[in-house]
């Protein structure tokens, strides 16, 4: 991938699956936004489908809370008007329009493995071809991974594979026979998440939650990879040896009184526990700062930003070994086995012990900020550009 000076900015695509709630795009909306504003780079976003269903949610691309932030910061946005319920097969048309949009690109960015299934049927000539994981398990993308591994070896020299995490790295060079992936991992805004003593109270009082209740954070999409009877199941045993009854916030697609799912699950059997059900949340920087504990019992992560956003805010991570978990929560939280007494017990040592976890986590905070994350991106970009006019 060879380095070339350009004089006018990087021209740099961006083929988006969609736009639905998850922290792989709010990551790569924030990374985007920022290297089109400073960096000398002109993004563009394609936008496969306009609405999907997904985790019991239908969501539209204009109701994006990242959708709004791209269209705010003036990077133009299209979309082959696609539905999740019209599957993958695309139209010749289809294939001509995201074809156009390829010829106007010096770059092209596919967030995740799913939009390669469109890029495969697109000519990127000998532009780079850049590839950004957010999984550490390649198996779970269906065919995903099979189309990554034929395209890195059909054109090695034109294709960067980043992971956003270390376990991704090995995993997916793995699977697709290479050691061609390197590890960028995710960063987070620590302007915006920041310990507050008055968004604790603030989203206490809207909430009704005692100044002196324990609360536990649990953000994510209702998906099975989540394990949600888990952390249901674990809460029931924390409840059995608390004293006090803790309040729970459960967010991301799907959380919601709405889902009848998740509804069958909470009353399964009596936990004891006041949970709020708050769906997406556009402002999860304060909702941290109510929290005492950020949990997750998930059965497979990457690197996953609930923990550093919890952590930043002063809530003390527990979650399960799984990805890159143990490096981020490191000597900051816990780490659990996927049962839910070993799970309970961990809650309840990181309640004890918050305010020393509290104070080395703010010690160590500034490793985490998105700006390391945002200068190897630029480089990387910048690296593999090539003139094709």
């Amino acid at each position: 991938l060879n380095m070339t000076n350009k004089t006018h900015p990087i021209r740099v695509l961006t083929v988006y699956d969609g736009f639905f709630s998850g922290g792989t795009r709010i990551v790569h909306t924030g990374l985007i936004i920022y290297l089109h504003k400073n960096r000398q780079q002109e993004h563009r976003v394609l936008s496969i489908f306009d609405k999907v269903q997904r985790d019991h949610t239908i969501q539209t691309m204009e109701d994006d809370s990242c959708y709004k932030k791209l269209k705010k910061a003036g990077i133009h946005i299209s979309t082959l008007g696609k539905y999740t319920h019209q599957g993958r097969h695309f139209s010749e048309d289809e294939i001509q329009q995201a074809q156009k949009e390829i010829d106007q690109a010096d770059v092209v960015i596919s967030l995740k493995e799913q939009p390669l299934l469109l890029i495969q049927h697109l000519n990127l000539g000998n532009k780079p071809l850049v590839v950004c994981l957010h999984r550490s398990d390649p198996e779970s993308q269906g065919p995903g991974v099979g189309i990554l591994a034929s395209i890195v070896k059909q054109r090695p020299e034109d294709t960067l594979v980043i992971s956003c995490s270390d376990s991704g790295r090995v995993a997916y060079n793995n699977a697709i026979g290479s050691s061609s992936v390197k590890f960028i991992p995710n960063g987070i805004d620590l302007n915006k998440f920041h310990p507050s003593k008055t968004k604790n109270k603030q989203i206490r009082k809207e909430l009704k939650i005692p100044y002196y209740a324990n609360v536990i954070i649990f953000s994510g999409r209702f998906d099975d990879v989540k394990d949600i009877p888990l952390f249901i199941a674990s809460l029931r045993e924390y409840c059995k040896i608390s004293k006090t009854k803790p309040h729970i916030i459960m967010c991301g697609a799907g959380m919601t009184k709405e889902n009848k799912v998740l509804i069958d699950i909470i009353r399964s059997s009596p936990i004891g526990a006041k949970v709020h059900l708050l769906g997406i949340q556009h402002k999860m920087a304060d909702l941290y700062c109510a929290a005492d504990i950020v949990a997750l019992t998930s059965t497979t992560e990457a690197y996953p930003l609930c923990l550093l956003e919890g952590m930043a805010c002063g809530a003390v991570p527990v979650a399960t070994d799984v990805g890159d978990c143990r490096d981020i929560v490191g000597e900051y939280g816990y780490i659990t086995s996927h049962e839910p007494k070993d799970i309970a017990t961990a809650w309840e040592k990181a309640l004890i012990n918050k305010h020393e976890l509290h104070i080395k986590t703010m010690i160590r905070i500034d490793k985490f900020d998105y700006k390391y994350m945002i200068q190897k991106y630029s480089y990387a970009i910048q690296n593999v550009s090539k003139d094709t006019r």
